[in-house]
């Protein structure tokens, strides 16, 4: 039973530490679109689709932005293209940005 209990404990410590690794190289890219286009690649599931669970409140300080510069940076690769909104938390990547 305590062996069980170990397991579970580590699997979840595991688990955490992948998280704040993968937070911490998100916020270490520098331009705000390239973060956030990394973070939807990440997020993607495989028909590129993009469903946050939480607001863009929420990701904006996920990422270490404000959300002012979020909106504004979705807006932007919305108009190049990169992704589209299909509604107000959830995208779709395009081809281009999905590689």
């Amino acid at each position: 039973m305590k062996m069980l209990l170990y397991g579970a404990v580590y699997a979840l410590l595991a688990a955490q530490v992948r998280h704040l690794r993968l937070a911490v190289e998100l916020r270490s890219i520098r331009s705000a679109s390239d973060r956030v286009l990394q973070s939807f690649r990440l997020r993607a599931d495989h028909n590129r689709r993009v469903s946050l669970s939480g607001s863009l409140v929420d990701l904006a300080g996920e990422l270490g932005l404000a959300h002012e510069t979020l909106y504004r940076t979705l807006s932007s690769l919305e108009e190049e293209g990169s992704i589209r909104r299909l509604d107000k938390t959830t995208f779709l990547l395009s081809l281009s940005s999905s590689d």
